[in-house]
This record gives structure tokens, C-alpha cells and sequence, in this order.
């Protein structure tokens, strides 16, 4: 008659084989939550694989392997097998822990797998000396031996019996720690849309006085960000498509962030002073300092230094339109994005990040592009620092990005200092923009340059000192039209509008550029006006190959750094380290111990009879215990096997 399903589901839930097929599957997620990065948005894995994989991860919860249900699920089940293994089997093996066999006859003895007998003198009065010799070995000995026979029963490292108890309870226990810090009463709230992620792109301010986004138990492992002086009582949990506001037991309020470099200039450290407070009354209960290798531990919480951030730094900068022509002075603040007009259209300038240092390595020379040529550095040096960076995204009304990197420090080469602007495709700098800086280290010479090319009344003064200079022999008329040509053909396509008679039309260009300057900048020696004229113009030529986009030229920055630090409370790891701590004990059981069981009957009175469990091997050398106990039965003959 077949058994019950239910009955047939118990024993295979409770079995071996189960527990082991859920424990490599659990290795195999586990592997993958730590190959790929948990917990990022959505937009990254889009990025990374592609939006059809992106989306197949986030349907079967690989962004966030340890908290998906399957996971879970799977973590329950290999807790409830390896229990049911642990309930069905720790009595027989206490009860072998305990148990001598010393029921065992002749008979049975003389069948056991490599049994030995052997020829010996006056077996029964060498029963203590043999007592003795397996005690030396490590056995525990039970002797039930009696005037006529030798019955002398041994045991041997039954300890391993507790190594097999302890290192499956340890997996049940792990697995308990696990779930405990899965915090599966609030992994039900998301399930049942109780609780409901906020969008990333909220403010924690707004979303930590929403019930509905707000958690207060359980596990968690949130991130804080801090200004010097800022106070935080929650932190920012990330979950799927959103994150979740945890609110913390203390408050923490970062008094000072510093960050250390290498002699090379890159960062060695984070260092942020907290001080915590009360979370109701206000007053300071402690001061902590946070390491990249030093967390601290306070109210139960653990704090780690995850990194910096910018924390609304606030810039001053100007936008240039037209390549120069036209310049709007704007206020910045990181993190803030802002709406202008131009050329009547909206556009939104969102400044993204800004960077307090960049140093290129001395490898940095075998670059392509312009930092191959004056962002090395002198050959002398290993590394050079350019300073501080801001970029920035330009969106237009159709929501087309320009992405812009650009440094606030002058960039000097062969004497000449340049405002540097990189154009970003991809992801990365593709185009790098070197505007010429005046005396003032602004770019007030190269926009009226740039402006009086392009006005049609400054066009025709330079025409008429041009006509006027010895090096040009032809009338005013026709340099005049010369001159509006190729002032238009370049204002308006750069190069490529004069590439047709490039070589005259660029000399041209240069020479009414000299004289324009020279009203711009009098007294200028010709030689640094010819340069900067020409700096000019290639800087305006490479801005039309870009495709003309609207240009951040940023002035002066008053950064604002803030400290990145993970929070985390897992009231699982106490249970956690109890299992692994099980899990050490019951492998150095089973592997530092080997369990043995050794019967020693007399057949007759010149007569040994020697059982072992387990036998040993064919490959394997004799057993410790065997060569005390031949030496001192002293056999008379050669020893044989039974059949």
C-alpha cells in the first residue's frame, strides 16, 4: 500500500540528501549575491547588462539575493531539514556515545571484517597489561572478562559522534541568525504593500515623517550622510526601487570630516567625529571617531565609514552661449538643479558632482588627446594635482543631456594658462575644450574676441587697419568682404565654414584677431597676442566640431564635504556566531578525532581473537593500538586472519 504524500514529504524534508540539495543551492545564490553588486538602482544594472537582463534580475530578486523571498525561502528549509535530521538522529548517536557493545560474543567477534586471532601464552593473565595498553592508546575500556574467558571491550574517540551533532545544529543556527537579521516582519510589510519604498530621488527629510516609509525594528543596514554640524536620527535603507527610512535609537551629529591622502595624492583615509545625543531630551551621550578600518559600536548600532560625498557645495560660474559670445552669471549649489533660458529656450543646469582634488599618475603621458600634452605634469614629477573639478549635466526642453567636466584651477602650459572644459559621450571625456585665459586668469579678452569677429562694425575697423598695415597690398573693399566671409563662415561652422581656401582665410582670421586684441589688451606684445589669438581660435573652432553646445565655465567654489557612514543592526549576529562557533567545534570533532571500537575475546587459553572498527584499510599502515597489544601477547607463531 503506498504511504501518504504527507508522510512521504515528512521523511524527504527530514532526510540527508534534502538538506544537502538546499545547501548547495543556497552556496549558489550566495555566489551570486556576492559576484553581482546588491542593492543598486535599476538605471545601473540598464547600464552594466543590458535592459532585458536588468529587468530578469530584478523580476527574480538578484539585486538583492538576501532579502528575496526565494532566498529566504530557501534558508527555511534548509533550517527545517537539517533540524528534522538533528531530532531524528541525536538519540542514536548519544545513544552510541554511551554504548560499549560489549554484548559482542566469540562468535560475532571472529566475523567482524579483518578480524585477527592470534597464537598468545596465558592470554587471561595478561588481561591488566592489556587493559593498560589500550588505555595508553586513548580507549575507554569496559573489561568483562571472568576466571575462564578474556572479554575486554574498547572505545575510542566517540567524540566524533558530538562533532556530527554540533556541526549540523550549527547549520540550523546560522541559518536562524540569518532570518533573524533578514528582519522578516518587515520583508512581510513590503510583500504586502504595508510598507511602500519612497523614490530615490526624495529628500530622507520628507520621507522619514511618512508612515508609510518609515520602519522602526528589526534588522537593517542603512546609509547616513552628514555635513559638519548636521544631525541624523534615520537612516536611508535601501530596497527595491526605492529605499526605506529607518529611524535610529540615538542621534548622530558629525562634528568634523577629514580626509587623508597618499604622498601621491590619493585618498589613504576618511576620519569623521561624531557626537551622539539623545534621541529625546538632545544632550551629548558620547563622542566616536569613524574609520575606514575603525568602526565604533554604540546603542546597539554599528557605524562604518563608507566613504565622502558632496554635501551641496555652492559654486559661482558663468554660461557661455555662442561659443563665448554671450555670458550668463549663475549661482550654484551640488545637488540642486536650476532652469535659464537660451536663445528663448528652457534648459535645466544640474551640477552633478564636484571634486576636491585630481591627480594624474606619471602613466597618465601615455594618454591620448590634450592629456597627453600639457596634463602630465613636469617629467620630474610622479604625479600631478590639477585641483578641484565640477561636473555638470545641461539638459535641454527635449531632455537631451550635454555632460560637462570642467576645472576650476588655470591649467598652465608652455607658459600660457587655459580654462579646461571636457565634452563627455559615453560616460566619458570624448572632447577637451582649452580656452585662453587672460591676465586676470578670466575669459573676458578671449569673449570680446570671439565677440568682435563676430559684429559686422568691429569687422570693418579691422579691415581698415588691416588695409593700413604694410603686409597687406589690397583695397579696403575687398579685404572688407574677405573678412565678412570667412567671419561668418567661421562664427558659424568653424573649420569646416572655411576649410575650402583654409590656409588664407585662418591667416586672415589671425591677423584681424592680433589687431582686435590690441584694442582689447593694449601695450600686448605681439608675440603673446599672435599666441593667445590663435589659442582663441582653435578653442572656438574645436567648440563648433563639438557641436556648439551652451558652455559651464565655473569661477570659485566653497565645497561642502559630507561623511558617508553605513549603519547597521543585526541582532542576528550574536546567533550567528554561536552557530559558527558549533560549526569549528563539530569539524575539529570530526576531523582531529577518528571513532573506533575494539573487542578482545579469548578462544581457549593460548588464544587471542582481535576485532577492530572500522577494519583497516588494505592501503593503510596498522592501526596504533594493534602494535602494543602484539608485543605483549608475545605470539609464538605467525598470526593469520580468520576466514
Amino acid at each position: 500500500m503506498n504511504r501518504p504524500l504527507l508522510a512521504l514529504a515528512w521523511d524527504v524534508l527530514g532526510s540527508m540528501r534534502f538538506a544537502v540539495a538546499i545547501l548547495a543551492l543556497v552556496a549558489v545564490a550566495a555566489s551570486i549575491g556576492t559576484v553581482v553588486e546588491q542593492q543598486q538602482a535599476l538605471s545601473v544594472y540598464v547600464s552594466r547588462y543590458g535592459e532585458l537582463q536588468a529587468g530578469a534580475m530584478q523580476a527574480l530578486g538578484l539585486a538583492d539575493v538576501f532579502h528575496a523571498g526565494w532566498f529566504l525561502s530557501l534558508l527555511g528549509f534548509l533550517a527545517l531539514s537539517t533540524g528534522l535530521c538533528v531530532w531524528r538522529n541525536t538519540p542514536k548517536m548519544l545513544r552510541e556515545f554511551t554504548d560499549f557493545k560489549a554484548h559482542l560474543a566469540l562468535a560475532q567477534v571472529r566475523h567482524l571484517p579483518g578480524a585477527l586471532r592470534l597464537e598468545a601464552v596465558a592470554v587471561l593473565q595478561q588481561r591488566p597489561a592489556l587493559v593498560q595498553a589500550l588505555r595508553d592508546t586513548g580507549f575507554r575500556v569496559r573489561d568483562g572478562s571472568s576466571e575462564n574467558t578474556l572479554a575486554i571491550t574498547g572505545h575510542a574517540g566517540r567524540h566524533r559522534r558530538l562533532g556530527y551533532i554540533a556541526t549540523h545544529l550549527a547549520v540550523v543556527v546560522i541559518c536562524a541568525g540569518g532570518l533573524i537579521d533578514a528582519n522578516l516582519p518587515l520583508q512581510w510589510q513590503l510583500w504586502t504593500q504595508q510598507l511602500r519604498p519612497a523614490d530615490p530621488a526624495q529628500p530622507l527629510k520628507n520621507v522619514q515623517s511618512s508612515p508609510s516609509h518609515n520602519t522602526a525594528s528589526g534588522g537593517f543596514r542603512g546609509s547616513v550622510q552628514l555635513v559638519p554640524g548636521q544631525r541624523a536620527s534615520h537612516a536611508a535603507v535601501t530596497v527595491a526601487n526605492g529605499y526605506l527610512a529607518r529611524s535610529l535609537p540615538v542621534a548622530l551629529e558629525l562634528q568634523s570630516f577629514q580626509t587623508l591622502y597618499h604622498p601621491d595624492g590619493r585618498p589613504r583615509d576618511f576620519v569623521s567625529q561624531l557626537l551622539v545625543r539623545d534621541l529625546h531630551s538632545g544632550d551629548p551621550l558620547t563622542e566616536l571617531r569613524v574609520s575606514m578600518n575603525t568602526p565604533a559600536r554604540v546603542a546597539g548600532l554599528s557605524i562604518y565609514q563608507s566613504g565622502l560625498d558632496d554635501g551641496g557645495t555652492r559654486l559661482s560660474a558663468e554660461l557661455l552661449e555662442g561659443g563665448g559670445r554671450q555670458r550668463l552669471p549663475l549661482s550654484l549649489t551640488v545637488g540642486q538643479a536650476g532652469a535659464i533660458l537660451l536663445s528663448g529656450q528652457p534648459w535645466t543646469v544640474e551640477p552633478a558632482s564636484y571634486r576636491p582634488r585630481n591627480v594624474l599618475p606619471e602613466s597618465e603621458e601615455q594618454a591620448q588627446g590634450w592629456q597627453k600634452t600639457f596634463l602630465s605634469g613636469p617629467r620630474a614629477t610622479r604625479s600631478r594635482d590639477l585641483g578641484p573639478s565640477l561636473t555638470t549635466e545641461l539638459r535641454d526642453a527635449s531632455g537631451q543631456v550635454r555632460r560637462q567636466t570642467a576645472y576650476l584651477q588655470p591649467v598652465e602650459w608652455e607658459g600660457r594658462a587655459y580654462a579646461v572644459i571636457g565634452l563627455e559621450a559615453d560616460g566619458a571625456a570624448s572632447r577637451w575644450l582649452r580656452l585662453p585665459l587672460d591676465a586676470k586668469g578670466g575669459l573676458d579678452d578671449y569673449a570680446a574676441l570671439v565677440q568682435a569677429l563676430s559684429m559686422p562694425a568691429s569687422r570693418a575697423r579691422l579691415a581698415e587697419r588691416l588695409v593700413g598695415s604694410t603686409r597687406v597690398g589690397a583695397s579696403l573693399q575687398a579685404v572688407s568682404q574677405v573678412l565678412d566671409l570667412a567671419s561668418d563662415a567661421f562664427i558659424d561652422r568653424g573649420w569646416e565654414g572655411i576649410r575650402a581656401d583654409r590656409p588664407l582665410l585662418a591667416d586672415l582670421l589671425l591677423r584681424a584677431g592680433v589687431q582686435a586684441l590690441r584694442d582689447i589688451r593694449p601695450g600686448l606684445a605681439s608675440e603673446q597676442a599672435l599666441a593667445f589669438v590663435r589659442d582663441s581660435l582653435l578653442a572656438y573652432g574645436d567648440w563648433c566640431d563639438a557641436g556648439r553646445p551652451p558652455l559651464l565655465h565655473p569661477i570659485e567654489a566653497s565645497p561642502v564635504s559630507a561623511t558617508v557612514l553605513q549603519v547597521t543592526h543585526a541582532p542576528g549576529a550574536p546567533v550567528v556566531w554561536l552557530g559558527m562557533a558549533l560549526l569549528a567545534i563539530g569539524v575539529a570533532l570530526m576531523v582531529l578525532q577518528r571513532e573506533q571500537r575494539l573487542w578482545l575475546r579469548s578462544d581457549g587459553p593460548d588464544l587471542l581473537v582481535i576485532g577492530l572498527l572500522p577494519p583497516p584499510r588494505a592501503d593503510e599502515a596498522e592501526p596504533p593500538c594493534l602494535a602494543p597489544l602484539k608485543a605483549l601477547i608475545n605470539p609464538t607463531r605467525k598470526s593469520h586472519e580468520t576466514d
